[in-house]
């Protein structure tokens, strides 16, 4: 799941890079890589039967990144691959190149630790599972980095796939909840509605003095009852319906219960059970980093794998008080793998120099033509800041489609939806209209890097919205759109140098409507992949989810709304 192709190259003394995860061009979300879906039913179960019937080779994903990079296969000097990748779904214009295989956990490190700007740092590795090794799957593991360097200094490993590390426990509550594969920010959206005494950490987890965290099977026995249900696993985890009936019907400690399909999450039972998991995670990954700076005190952090899209957790370890900075890649996912192996090839060998920005190496959008008899109409702005910025003031529902596409899940203002933040109704029409998710979860804002210290409270936090920090009181009624149940806010900071289009398109709501926020939530429908072309952002406006769409300097709307929308 989630296969993904880079390309790396030096270039004057930095590495410039390339990504494309298959979902973006192929559709399914979280994809192996597939044939392209252009169905309308984006569930689970659709999407399992897709991929085990449409499973295709590599190629497709390798030509469309080095079509983006304007490069030719003859000038490929080397091919890294992780673990599991069957040389057969290689492209045939690869053979005879030379060809080297990474582990799961050191690629994540590595796009970690290269990308983030640190001589030094400490680096943890923290996701369901990785490759089988020797000593098992890989859990947990962490990475002293120095000069370039790295050198593993703990890790964690399972027995079988059934042995929960901290990663697993979170996807568990979040099957329990009723999310489903890829849903745990949902869970932990759920817990920030927890005011009681979350269950002690201890209880949950196994923590051993060796730094090893495990689910504790005298609270909750999975190994078990897998053994007692005779269930052995096929295929992978992703989607994979058979795999999450088996863990909803693992036996739940006393107070907690099944959230069935239909039933609300706002009820005490499940908002208990998101907060113990949240609460656990958080201190068993605090326990877990203090038992690597036991070995390797460095004040700088990396963090990578999915547990590494908590942005509570990663706010909580950036207060700890030795922490002087910490870093998350954008796709700190197993999207993010193809990247972080080219990045560890190329830097065992070659002295550690900077990384582009690792934002937006996607593919590149472009306007499309629309046929005569199209529904939507099409114009040229003369100034797309001024003309999108009119409509969010006017409370209309924007599609922003700019340069490159963003690496990883977030949409970071190139392929997002945008709202204006001051109208209280934003998250509900959103919802009603495109994303139809669960209402307590909220929107993120984007906030212009100059006003962020005016608008929220705490440190700058990573720009990419990896990080929550509070909503300042005199603001909660004026981005009420963008305030979750606590008061807090997964703020995405935007300065000129890191997204100049999107700055200036904030400066220029700014200027008409005094607020340096939009809500910035990404452009698909719900349970689809962020879209990646124009094409893929008309389909979603033609199906009357958007008011408008603006890709680079072209406006679309529908023929019905009149000339007047769109103008400056």
């Amino acid at each position: 799941h989630n296969a993904s192709a880079a390309l790396v190259e030096e270039r004057d003394g930095r590495v410039v890079s390339w990504c494309v995860e298959s979902e973006r061009i192929d559709r399914v979300k979280m994809s192996c890589g597939c044939e392209r879906y252009d169905g309308e039913d984006f569930s689970p179960q659709a999407k399992s039967a897709w991929i085990r019937s449409h499973k295709r080779d590599l190629t497709f994903l390798a030509e469309h990144v080095l079509a983006e990079a304007g490069a030719g296969p003859d000038q490929i000097g080397q091919v890294v691959l992780s673990q599991n990748v069957e040389p057969e779904r290689l492209p045939a214009w690869l053979a005879g190149k030379p060809v080297c295989r990474v582990p799961h956990h050191q690629a994540h490190a590595a796009l970690s630790y290269y990308t983030s700007g640190f001589s030094d740092a400490l680096v943890i590795v923290c996701d369901g599972s990785g490759e089988r090794l020797e000593e098992g799957f890989e859990t947990q593991t962490a990475w002293s980095c120095e000069g370039g360097q790295m050198r593993q200094i703990l890790g964690t490993y399972k027995r079988n796939t059934y042995q929960m590390g901290i990663g697993n426990a979170y996807e568990l509550y979040t099957y329990w909840l009723g999310y489903g594969y890829n849903g745990c920010g949902t869970t932990m959206a759920l817990a920030s509605f927890d005011r009681g005494t979350p269950l002690a950490a201890d209880r949950l987890f196994r923590m051993s003095e060796n730094g090893d965290v495990f689910l504790n099977p005298d609270f909750i026995n999975v190994e078990e009852h897998v053994k007692r249900c005779g269930y052995q696993k096929q295929g992978t985890m992703a989607y994979n319906q058979a795999h999450e009936a088996m863990l909803r019907s693992v036996p739940l400690p006393e107070g907690y219960r099944l959230r069935e399909r239909g039933e609300t999450s706002v009820q005490p039972a499940f908002i208990r059970m998101a907060g113990d998991i949240q609460h656990g995670t958080e201190t068993a990954v605090l326990y877990y980093l203090e038992c690597a700076r036991k070995k390797a005190p460095h004040s700088r952090v990396c963090l990578s794998g999915g547990t590494f899209l908590n942005c509570n957790l990663n706010s909580r370890i950036r207060a700890l008080p030795w922490v002087e900075d910490i870093h998350v890649p954008t796709a700190p996912g197993d999207g993010g793998l193809a990247l972080g192996g080219a990045l560890a090839v190329y830097f065992s060998d070659h002295p550690l120099c900077p990384v582009e920005p690792t934002v937006y190496i996607g593919s590149r959008v472009k306007p499309v033509l629309l046929s005569e008899g199209d529904s939507l109409t099409a114009r040229s702005l003369t100034d797309r800041y001024e003309a999108a910025a009119e409509l969010l003031a006017q409370g209309r529902l924007v599609g922003w489609c700019q340069g490159r596409a963003e690496f990883g899940p977030r949409a970071l203002g190139h392929r997002s939806l945008l709202a204006d933040p001051g109208r209280t109704d934003t998250p509900d029409r959103i919802n009603a209209r495109l994303k139809h998710r669960e209402a307590f979860r909220p929107f993120a804002p984007a906030v212009l890097e100059e006003r962020f210290f005016d608008c929220f409270e705490g440190e700058m936090p990573i720009p990419f919205m990896l990080e929550t920090r509070q909503v300042r009181p005199a603001w909660r009624e004026r981005i009420p759109a963008v305030c979750h149940v606590d008061g807090s806010a997964r703020v995405q900071v935007v300065s000129e140098k890191n997204c100049p289009e999107f700055y200036r398109l904030l400066k220029a709501f700014e200027k008409r409507t005094g607020l340096p926020v939009l809500v910035n939530t990404s452009l698909n429908r719900n349970g689809e992949p962020i879209v990646d072309s124009a094409e893929d952002a008309l389909r979603i406006l033609r199906k009357g989810m958007l008011d408008c769409l603006i890709v680079e300097d072209v406006y679309y709307g529908r023929k019905e709304e009149g000339a007047e929308d769109g103008k400056e």
